[in-house]
């Protein structure tokens, strides 16, 4: 994986551990974006579900690694009670399920299968890794704005994004949304 190693070394990413408090929100951005450069070499390796299955693998343990370069202590010893430490995991399982994605995107991509979907009904909630996907794609950085050019509001496309709590929008709404974002909805 020189490619991971030339965007590790590149990034000058060992320096910056160093020079930042563990568990400080500027460390856990740095550590974040370690995973993505070594997310990004071992998704390319994605070309049929057996490696698809392997890289899930590989993700689990750069989840691992991710949270001991942020906070400087194994995962097993967190303790996730506390509200900080549950948004620093979540934040990282966030930019995990990102990753997945692409991984079977990618394995849809070589393997030539629609990313179609039904259509939407209520019975089926949260799309935040398809939300969070599109909005890497288009460098889109806030729910505000990724709103705005969906034509929801924030409120609204979080409802879609979230899995829990009640719908706040309407079936037809979710098919816009999933159109704009690339999803095929298909009756």
């Amino acid at each position: 994986m020189v490619e991971q190693a030339d965007g590790i070394l590149n990034g000058n990413f060992a320096e910056g551990l160093r020079s930042l408090s563990p568990g400080s929100p500027a460390r856990l951005d740095l550590a974040i974006q370690l995973l993505d450069v070594r997310a990004g070499a071992f998704v390319k390796l994605v070309d049929d579900i057996e490696h698809q299955k392997a890289f899930m693998v590989v993700l689990q343990e750069i989840t691992l690694m991710t949270w001991s370069e942020f906070a400087n202590f194994p995962f097993k010893d967190a303790n996730l009670q506390s509200p900080d430490m549950q948004l620093c995991w979540e934040r990282i399982g966030a930019r995990v399920s990102y990753w997945k994605v692409e991984g079977f995107r990618r394995l849809a991509a070589k393997l030539a299968i629609p990313t179609t979907i039904l259509a939407p009904s209520l019975s089926r909630r949260g799309y935040r890794s398809e939300v969070q996907s599109w909005m890497n794609e288009k460098q889109i950085t806030t729910i505000a704005l990724a709103a705005k050019r969906l034509a929801v509001s924030p409120d609204t496309l979080k409802s879609i994004m979230s899995s829990k709590g009640r719908a706040r929008y309407s079936p037809e709404t979710l098919s816009l949304v999933l159109e704009k974002i690339g999803l095929k909805v298909t009756e």
